[in-house]
């Protein structure tokens, strides 16, 4: 039975790794642009109502899409898989069609002054559909398509990006028709360049499977929202009652914690098919421990990789308004660790339909993030936001953690995750210096430090390809 549920992690890794890594490393490349031609005002009201969507895309759809990895990817039979395909998409039609007539009431009233706000409307409808048909399509077993949608998509964003906010120079009003035209094409592509159409059937409809599918969200609209209370009501917090200069400097900053997220994001895609196919396996504890260990290790890995690399990009910056961001770099590089952490130890929840458990941690947390906030700025600022948003984070990662453990009992291997913290601790201090001597010694040792800690890796590849050669 082992060997049959038995996937590749290694596979579906490197699947969703192709799709992820060329999409998001090309929107690090234009990180310039944002320096140089977009406002942080403009940059923080964008990040700050994509934050709003993020809040509302659970709530809107009352996240029924969770269900379709859960009770669809160990499904084989076509009948049922239609069904369930179907009923979660035109619940999703329904429901956008109902905030389609009810949302611009309250939303034109409270952003009565917000440029552009019809197209900040469209973009927040469009965003719970994506989601939905992403996982229907990974749900129907077609990861290649999902890929091949987010890298296109992204293409033609970052093209509008340069050809609307560079040549252009239509700052924010580009930045929205740039990010909302991609999403549509991610959309456009998902129902017409996959099966997904032949899975979607009207007459498929299952009303009591939606009931099962919402009795299984329902605690996951808590979850999503709650995980909000962390990063988003950051954005919030900043963009309602600090101002949108502050936001645009914590979102710039965050853009360099968005590629350890965007790492997270590859490996949470992968490990949740993998932990739910697995879960049956005679050695899924050992496993799901082991594999756990690692990624921590990874994660920490690719943060100390990353850190002098970012202290020596700062020196390009010269006089931008976004020089000083610099000291916030490590505290929400950390942050996505993590977080991305969480998100996996706690998928043996997710296997075990304990998602009650996964939002009551995500509310304790939400709630001491909110309180940690307030005080973090009263002391310190913009730091002070980023340290209580760190803090916030790793209490999630801890209490996910627990609450596994009392699920099944596993434990990850501290010792060198450990060493590797305190690692990325003393290079967070150091880049701080901007010495470009500092920092170049800097990036040469965490270059020779990461070969030799995954020489073998490399060794393996290397010979692979002499091989094929």
């Amino acid at each position: 039975m082992g060997k049959n549920k038995e996937h590749s992690i290694v596979k579906k890794t490197a699947i969703y790794a192709v799709g992820t890594l060329s999409s998001n490393l090309l929107k690090v490349l234009i990180l310039p642009i944002y320096a140089g031609y977009i406002l942080p005002t403009d940059l923080g009201r964008f990040d700050y109502q994509n934050t709003i969507a993020s809040f509302l895309a659970p709530i809107m759809f009352l996240a029924v899409w969770e269900g379709i990895l859960r009770f669809g990817l160990n499904e084989n039979n076509r009948e049922k898989l239609t069904s369930l395909i179907s009923t979660t998409v035109f619940f999703g039609l329904g429901a956008t069609i109902f905030w389609a007539i009810i949302l611009p009431f309250p939303y034109l009233r409270i952003f009565n002054t917000l440029p552009y706000v019809h197209l900040f409307i469209i973009s927040l409808l469009l965003q719970p559909i994506l989601s939905t048909l992403q996982i229907a399509v990974r749900g129907i077993k077609e990861s290649k398509n999902y890929v091949i949608s987010g890298i296109i998509s992204t293409f033609v964003n970052v093209g509008l990006l340069i050809f609307l906010v560079v040549f252009l120079r239509l700052g924010l009003l580009g930045l929205l028709l740039s990010f909302l035209i991609g999403n549509l094409v991610n959309v456009l592509y998902l129902l017409f360049g996959s099966s997904l159409l032949k899975y979607i059937s009207f007459k498929a409809i299952d009303k009591n499977l939606l009931k099962k599918l919402l009795k299984f969200s329902w605690p996951l609209i808590f979850n999503l929202v709650f995980v909000w209370f962390l990063g988003g009501y950051v954005m919030f917090y900043l963009g309602s009652f600090v101002g949108s200069d502050e936001t645009g400097f914590f979102s710039f900053a965050n853009k360099f914690a968005s590629i350890v997220a965007m790492f997270g994001s590859v490996l949470g895609m992968a490990t949740i098919e993998d932990t739910i196919i697995t879960s049956e396996n005679d050695n899924f504890i050992e496993s799901f421990a082991k594999k756990n260990t690692e990624m921590f290790k990874m994660f920490l890995n690719v943060g100390i990789l990353l850190l002098p690399v970012i202290g020596m990009y700062y020196f390009t910056l010269g006089n931008s308004a976004y020089q000083n961001t610099l000291i916030i770099v490590p505290f929400l590089l950390m942050a996505s660790i993590f977080q991305a952490m969480a998100t996996n130890v706690g998928n043996i929840m997710i296997v075990h339909q304990k998602t009650k458990a996964i939002a009551v941690a995500s509310l304790l947390v939400g709630i001491f993030n909110a309180i940690f906030c307030f005080v973090g700025y009263h002391f310190l600022g913009l730091t002070g936001v980023c340290i209580a948003y760190l803090f916030a984070s790793f209490l999630l990662f801890l209490f996910r953690y627990k609450m596994g453990q009392k699920i099944q009992n596993y434990n990850l291997k501290w010792r060198f995750i450990v060493v590797l913290a305190v690692i990325f601790i003393m290079l967070g201090l150091l880049i701080q210096f901007e010495n470009v001597i500092i920092n170049s010694i800097l990036v040469l040792v965490t270059a020779v430090f990461e070969i030799f800690i995954y020489r073998h890796i490399i060794l393996k590849i290397l010979n692979r390809i002499i091989g094929r050669a």
